[in-house]
């Protein structure tokens, strides 16, 4: 199974994603998202939305994962995260009220590969620590080398 940060590595982290609300921040956001065509940026921002309707990806502590309510059955791509600091935080309809100042937009290929890199994402969320060092706004390489270490203790939790 992939990892978060070889995921991140694919879809990329970037820095001041504009937007006023959660609809034109997920446009911004899905917009730098390399991986994608053109054309499948407008499918992936729609399926997005669709997703935001049903219920919001802010999961709270300023942070959403906004993800498509179903997999993209693809081969065309590997799994893969990009991640957004914002400009501003945005309203999302948090579980907690607080609006998002990071997204980690998750997009993955297979229900497997979605719920794998979902429950190792939420290992590090869960950790206050790693949340404060999010608030931050660390450096791609310098987030990277965080995650590398929770995927580390993931890994260790995992053999006990």
């Amino acid at each position: 199974m992939v990892s978060i940060s070889s995921a991140v590595q694919r879809g990329g982290v970037f820095y001041d994603v504009k937007g006023e609300d959660a609809a034109s921040t997920l446009k911004a956001a899905v917009r730098n998202i390399d991986v994608l065509t053109n054309h499948s940026k407008e499918t992936i921002y729609q399926r997005l939305l669709e997703r935001e309707n049903l219920t919001s990806t802010g999961i709270g502590k300023g942070i959403a994962i906004p993800h498509p309510h179903k997999p993209l059955h693809s081969a065309d791509y590997q799994p893969f995260i990009t991640i957004c600091f914002l400009e501003k935080p945005i309203e999302f309809s948090a579980l907690d009220g607080k609006p998002v100042f990071v997204m980690f937009i998750l997009l993955c290929p297979s229900v497997k590969s979605h719920l794998h890199l979902l429950s190792r994402l939420a290992f590090c969320i869960r950790d206050d620590s790693f949340v404060h060092f999010l608030t931050t706004y660390p450096s791609a390489d310098k987030l990277l080398l965080k995650i590398v270490d929770f995927e580390k203790k993931i890994d260790q939790a995992d053999q006990n």
